[in-house]
């Protein structure tokens, strides 16, 4: 029960502290960066290029 009691008070003074929110949104966007993957190198030009034929089906008319 005291567990709940501190997380509502916590909850509630992060959430009319204003540089309380700034500092947690720092914090978790930080923390974000830390985990994300890393990105991938953009794809080549030859890679990019589609093929615009239309799909071929067997039987287009079968139900």
């Amino acid at each position: 029960m005291l567990k709940i009691f501190i997380g509502v008070v916590l909850g509630y003074l992060l959430f009319t502290s204003p540089q309380a929110r700034r500092i947690t949104g720092q914090l978790l966007r930080s923390a974000a960066e830390v985990i994300s993957p890393e990105t991938k190198p953009a794809l080549k030009e030859s890679d990019t290029k589609k093929d615009n034929r239309p799909l071929r089906t067997e039987n287009p008319d079968a139900q």
